[in-house]
């Protein structure tokens, strides 16, 4: 639960504004046991983005012009990996989610991991403007998922 919390916050700190201030450079934001590092361009988030949780790597990943770009990785307690998105883009092709009659703007590619290393679950995901893919994506088309000795146990389709 502590690793979604710090998710949750480390979206909540990238839409974070600041204000009239263009800063450019490097800004550190703490926040209890929480530390942000992000690097700005004229009050833009442009560049590697690290989240810390007491003092150990959490995520790290890269902004370009205020949106996520490159990959991004999410490692637990323990240092291991659990999460990674890549290949963000703009959602060109017009993948529309038939539940809500909506084309999210943006869309990447989720592979998630076991302990062990080995990948759980991998598939695309579109999200919308402002939100984060971890909490706020949305699962399309075919996503495979595995048992922990990286053999395929089922294929569902997201429409």
């Amino acid at each position: 639960m502590k690793i979604y919390l710090l998710i949750v916050l480390f979206f909540s700190s990238c839409l974070y504004s600041c204000g009239a201030e263009k800063v450019t450079g490097l800004v550190v934001e703490k926040d209890g046991a929480y530390t942000y590092e992000k690097y700005m361009k004229n009050g833009v988030e442009d560049g590697v983005y690290k989240g810390y949780f007491n003092g150990k790597l959490s995520f790290f990943g890269e902004m370009s012009n205020g949106n996520y770009s490159g990959n991004w990785y999410w490692f637990n307690e323990n240092g291991e990996i659990m999460i990674k998105f890549s290949n963000f883009s703009k959602n060109d092709d017009n993948l529309t989610l038939k539940e809500l009659n909506k084309t999210p703007e943006f869309k990447c590619f989720y592979e998630g991991y076991f302990s062990n290393g080995m990948i759980k679950e991998k598939g695309l995901v579109l999200f919308f403007k402002g939100d984060d893919p971890v909490s706020e994506g949305m699962e399309y088309g075919k996503y495979i998922y595995y048992d922990e000795k990286g053999n395929v146990i089922k294929t569902k389709i997201f429409e």
